[in-house]
Order: structure tokens, then sequence, then C-alpha cells
């Protein structure tokens, strides 16, 4: 097996108070709830084995059938019992009983020297990691705070969409009003466990049902029994209240406002008492991102954002990476929890898996959070003290709609989420690659406060910065970014009315393309007249221009305004490229007349002399600053001008404001 993976228990971030919004005060949380409430014990413990198989082997070795369970029991000598199957020739078998991960360890490492196993290693069991409250505060200083994540101005550009799905893969989802009609069916990946459906708590396995029954332990269940030595919580709600960071119901004048006031949730529920079974969250985070889940329907509505609210210690596991490199070659953006150790994340999972977002935690102040972890595996930070979200009033099962102040790297991860789902929705093919958001979250984040606990080398690039974000996405092509060459001009004369682009769905301009002659005289005459111009109908002045072309009545009055006489020979040429040296004539005519005659040319330009017929208009063109040349003293008169660079042109021609 893997000898460099360690013991991994996944930490859900809490806090300690409950908040009542009818009486405004906390509801008090066991005392027994600190910021290390687990012990080793707990941490190194597990009662199973993911076994992958090699690619190819041969169906005798199939791992239900009684002849290889068998087979198994003799290699590892123990009492094995086949579980199910995960992906990609991967399952899971249980032991008899719980044992230290070390044990379980040896055993993988015997179930290794059977030749058709390619690895095995213990099915870690992912537990709560609370983290204690911190000072109570009357609004989401979160949102909008100096050392919030600017999310109001952000929504004057967007407050998402309802095609953006991001899942919350948790501890499920409580019948919240402020969250309710956000949801899209999601499922429940919690299987029987090795007293039945303990673990569940909810009287069955999986299933379609995600909603969270309570995940509270008694003094009782942590004295013996099955739940000997988890810690004594009341329920936490945790999923309900990640969801409510993400997105709560806004503008409704009930509990609190989410970041992403349209993306629908998908809740898929993989926590239950005690934690749960790393196999189950990785089958949990395949099915939301739309792949193939063993035994499972498909899900309906794949997830553009999984957001995963976990961490723990240790390195990441072989089965972790390989269902998060499948789900981010699928597209799909992951968002991870840094963790609540105060340690370097290079030893917190999933968050130190290759692929993902992994978001540490700041203060009011813009700080580091105390409990957070750190390094420079983070990619960014986002608030993760006092956040106010949705949970249930309920200590053990649901009791009604309720509220409350949580702290931890749990919390600052959804916001993340939440502003990427911010950015899908801006963007014109509501799209973008994992990396390509990571990159826009990073160039786009608010400096860190000078002098303070949080650097680039330890807390990420910044804190999220929602409406900087969001504006990298701002843009109305889906070929023409922030930052492409002529993008402001190219949003320039489309706001004008001067084009519309060359595409639809999603709206593209070509920038590449070349100009056409027949284009050309659509953007002069729209440039010169307004947007609202309507040539009068076409006569047939060009052999080459039928009247029934949708270009002939443009193509007909350029021609009237003396701006073009055509190609020759009666002809206009609709579809080939405008030159950058006719271009020149083009522009200065719909600029100053039909009339207009530049000065003598002078020999600007290596590759103009002075003596040729277009010399005079591209160094006219050159005085007025519509154009600098094509580099290197030369002007390149005998190029094709490109959609974008004709976008330079007009803009310039005709003083179209900028954005």
């Amino acid at each position: 097996m893997h000898k460099n993976v360690i013991n991994i228990v996944i930490m859900v971030v809490l806090a300690l108070a409950f908040f009542s919004p009818a009486a405004s005060q906390p509801v008090r949380a066991q005392e027994s709830q600190t910021g290390d409430i687990q012990s080793e014990g707990l941490q190194s413990r597990t009662d199973r084995i993911i076994v992958k198989y090699k690619e190819g082997t041969d169906a005798s070795f199939a791992p239900s059938l009684s002849a290889q369970m068998e087979r198994m029991e003799i290699a590892s000598k123990q009492s094995l019992v086949y579980v199910r199957e995960m992906s990609n020739e991967t399952h899971v078998l249980e032991l008899n009983q719980r044992m230290a991960i070390e044990q379980v360890e040896a055993i993988a490492t015997q179930l290794e020297t059977l030749p058709e196993v390619e690895y095995a290693e213990p099915d870690r069991i992912y537990q709560p990691f609370l983290s204690p409250n911190d000072t109570y505060y009357s609004s989401q200083w979160n949102l909008s705070g100096t050392w919030g994540i600017n999310a109001p101005t952000a929504w004057d550009e967007t407050t998402g969409s309802t095609s953006i799905v991001i899942a919350v893969v948790d501890t499920g989802i409580t019948g919240h009003a402020d969250i309710n009609a956000r949801l899209v069916p999601g499922y429940d990946f919690i299987g029987p466990d090795g007293s039945g459906s303990q673990t569940a708590n909810d009287g069955d396995g999986r299933d379609s049902n995600p909603s969270d029954p309570g995940d509270w332990i008694t003094p009782a269940e942590n004295a013996s029994g099955f739940f000997k030595n988890c810690p004594v919580t009341d329920s936490t709600w945790h999923g309900t209240h990640v969801a409510g960071i993400i997105g709560a119901e806004s503008n409704n004048n009930s509990f609190i406002t989410g970041v992403d006031w349209n993306a629908k949730i998908l809740p898929v529920r993989v926590l239950g008492k005690c934690g749960g079974y790393m196999s189950d969250i990785m089958d949990g985070m395949r099915w939301a991102a739309g792949l193939s889940v063993s035994g499972v329907p498909n899900n309906p509505n794949p997830a553009d954002i999984i957001n995963l609210s976990l961490g723990g210690s240790g390195t990441c596991s072989t089965t972790a990476q390989s269902a998060i490199t499948e789900i981010v070659n699928a597209g799909v953006i992951v968002v991870v929890a840094a963790g609540n150790e105060n340690k370097n994340v290079s030893n917190s999972s999933p968050a130190n898996c290759v692929g993902v977002i992994a978001v540490a935690a700041t203060d009011s102040a813009g700080q580091r959070a105390s409990f957070s972890n750190y390094g420079i595996g983070i990619d960014i930070s986002a608030p993760g003290t006092s956040i106010l979200s949705l949970v249930d009033s309920g200590t053990t099962v649901p009791a009604g709609d309720s509220s409350a102040y949580y702290g931890g790297t749990s919390m600052a991860a959804p916001q993340v989420s939440g502003v990427l789902g911010l950015m899908l929705a801006r963007n014109p093919s509501h799209s973008l690659t994992p990396s390509q958001a990571l990159a826009m979250l990073q160039s786009s984040a608010k400096p860190f406060p000078g002098g303070g606990t949080c650097t680039t080398s330890n807390c990420g690039s910044g804190i999220v910065n929602a409406v900087a974000a969001v504006a990298l996405n701002a843009y109305t092509f889906a070929d023409v970014p922030v930052g492409a060459f002529a993008q402001p001009q190219i949003e320039s004369i489309y706001a004008y009315g001067i084009t519309g682009g060359c595409g639809t769905a999603p709206l593209i301009y070509c920038p590449g393309s070349s100009v056409t002659r027949a284009q050309m005289a659509v953007f002069l005459l729209r440039g010169i007249h307004g947007p609202g111009y309507s040539p009068p109908a076409a006569t047939g002045v060009f052999a080459d221009v039928p009247n029934n072309d949708i270009f002939a009545a443009w193509i007909e009055r350029f021609a009237a305004e003396g701006i073009t006489s055509g190609c020759g020979g009666g002809n206009y040429c609709p579809s080939n490229s405008v030159t950058r040296a006719q271009m020149a004539v083009f522009l200065l005519r719909a600029k100053h007349g039909a009339g207009y005659t530049p000065p003598a040319a002078i020999g600007m330009f290596a590759d103009v002399p002075s003596n040729t017929a277009f010399a005079p208009w591209i160094e006219q063109l050159a005085n007025e600053s519509i154009t600098s040349g094509c580099g290197g003293g030369n002007y390149c008169p005998d190029k094709s001008v490109t959609r974008a660079e004709m976008a330079v042109f007009i803009q310039k021609t005709f003083g179209l404001p900028l954005p």
C-alpha cells in the first residue's frame, strides 16, 4: 500500500453555540465541546478497507464472489465481508470490528500481496471537528465589512443564475424556509455500518432523501457501544449552515442573505453521527459531479461547483486523489476548507489534494483566524469567524427554523463557492475551468493588511473579493474575456450598437476573423449615423451584390456617400477582406466626409513608400492617433484587418466611450 498515507480524520468545522432569533440569545452548547475534542483513539480507528483491483482483472476474481472473499481472508488472516463497489474497480470490504489504523494498514498490506490487487488502504472515518464560537455580531460582517468579501457591490453586477448548481457535500439539509426553494434533488450516501444504520441515524441506507435527521451524541453513547469515544454534542446542522452561507434566500425579509441569490443548491449527505466513511464521501462527490456511481441513479443536476467543508490530518489518499482528479477533469470546481488545527495545510486532507481550491479563514480585522490552517498550499482566504447562517433549533432531531453564528474554515469555504457561483453567472458562457476559476479568484483577491498574520506565503493570494472576481467575468462575448486584445474597444462598439457579434449561444465576436468589405459597410454607416440607422432599399448598383443580399442596402449606401466606388468592373467584392491600406481610406472618409483629401505623405512607415496611392491616407490615420502601425516602424498595408483591430479603429475614429 502507499506507505506515505498517514492517519486522516476529516474535520467538519463547526461552532459551539446556536442562536435563537426569537430570543436573540445563544442556546447553550454542550460544555464538552472544545476546539480539540477528538481523542487520538477515535481518530485512528476504522472497520473498513478500500481495495482497488488492477485493470483487466479476470472475472473469476470478482470481489463479491465467495471464493474471492475466502482468498482475501486467507491473505489478510481476517474475517472480511464484501460491502459494495465504488468505481473504477474499487471496492469496500468490512472487518468484524473497528481496529487501530495501524492494524488496518497492516491488513491492507497483506491484501496487496495478491496479484490482482493494485492497492489497498483503510477506509478512514471522517468526523466532525468543532471550533469554539467567537463574539456574536449583529450583522453579516463577512459580506460587506472592511475585510469582508465585497458582496453588495458584486450584486449590482449579478445576483447569480438558476442555471448554476452548487453541491454541498456535508451532513445533509434540513427543511429550512430560507433555503427550501433553492434546492434540487440530492442524495444520501451514508450506507449501512457495522451495527446497521446507526451512523445514518435515519433507519435506512443509501437513498434519495438527503435530509439531516440530526447528528447528536449523548454521554451514554460516548461511554460505550458503537459511538464510544465520539464527542458529546447537540446536533450541528452543519450542512444547512454551509448551504445557507452559499445561497440562503435574499430580499425576503427573513433570516439571512446568501452570497449567491439564485444558484441551485444540491445537498449530498455523506456525514452522520460521529462522521462518515471516506468511501461514502468520495462516492457522494463523484455523484455530485455527474459521474456514475455503482448502485445509484445518475444525478440529473450535475454540479458546477462542489463545496467540501471537510478537512483532516494526513496526506491526500489515493482514493481521494483519484476521485478529485476525475471530478476536476470533468470541469467541476472543488472548494475545500483548509482545516482548523492551526497547522500547515500540507498535512490536511483533502485540502492538500491536487486540483482543489484550498480556503483558509480570516477574522474581521483581516488577520488569520487563530484556528485556521496555513501554508504555501493555501490558495485563497475568506472570512471565517462569527459567520451567521441557517440551522435548525432542535438539539437532537429537527424542531424548527433558526440561525446561528459559527466559526471555522468550514464557513470560509462556502463564501468562496458562492462567489464562484456569481462568477459563473456573469461569465457569458456560464463556464470556467477549475484552473481559470482559481486564477481569477487569486488575481482579483483583496490584499491582506500590512504587517499582519496573513501573507501570500501562508494564507493564499488574498481575501476573496466578490466584486473584483465578478468584474473579471463582466464581458459580453465568450471569446473576448477581460484582458484580451481590444476587449474594451469591442465592448464599446457593442454597447454603442455597431455590432452584435458573430454568433450566439454563447454570444461570440470572432475577434481573430478578418473583416469583409460587406461588414465594413455596416460598421462605418452605424458609426456615422448611429446604431438605429437603416439604409434605403437596394436598387442593384453592383453586379456582384444582388438586391436580396442582406448587405445590399448597406453596401449601396456606403457607395452613395462616397466612401467607396467598389472594387472595379462594376463590382463591390463583398466577401473580400479589408486590407489595412483600404481601411485607412474608409475610416478617414467616414470621419471627414467623401471629399476629404489627406496631406501629402512624407515617408512615415518603412513599408509604405511615400509615392504609393495609399501613403497619404495611412500617414494621416497615424497623425490622428487612430493607428501607430503594426510594429517595427511598419504599417503592414496589405494585411487583412481583424474584427478585433477594427473595433479599435472604429472606437478611436468616432470617439466612442470606453467601458
